[in-house]
């Protein structure tokens, strides 16, 4: 009994470790250790660090992490194209978001910032050009 006790000591010891140095040494941790604190934590634990890193990970981005996703017919419907056509401008590719291997959902705001970028422009302008070509090879 004496040694099961000893090696939970060990083993919290070390995990208390791990967190005293992402606390106080922030800038210095790896991969490794923030998946050990994961996996050591509880289940609420653990989805509040993955939606943190999900947020931290976001930062850059336009789209707050609290707005609602959507199916592709809906975003379609609030931006008055119909669901195929923002399926041709490739938006499935570039703003759908997948969670093990379901759906893609989709952001408004990100859907919104894509239809105005360069990106979608180019994409625009390669299906007219499609579009002119075989309206005229059916001629």
């Amino acid at each position: 009994m004496p040694f099961m006790h000893s090696q939970i000591r060990a083993s919290s010891e070390r995990r208390f470790s791990l967190r005293w140095r992402m606390i106080h040494n922030p800038m210095n941790f790896d991969f490794e250790t923030c998946a050990k604190l994961h996996f050591q934590s509880s289940p609420d634990r653990q989805r509040a660090a993955l939606s943190a890193w999900h947020a931290a990970l976001l930062v850059g981005s336009h789209s707050p992490v609290s707005e609602r996703r959507q199916s592709l017919k809906a975003v379609a419907a609030e931006v008055g194209r119909h669901p195929s056509v923002l399926w041709r401008l490739g938006v499935v590719k570039h703003c759908g978001e997948s969670y093990c291997g379901g759906r893609k959902v989709y952001r408004l705001s990100e859907v919104l910032a894509y239809l105005k970028s360069p990106m979608c422009e180019a994409t625009r302008a390669e299906l007219e050009i499609a579009r002119r070509k075989q309206s005229t090879d059916g001629m």
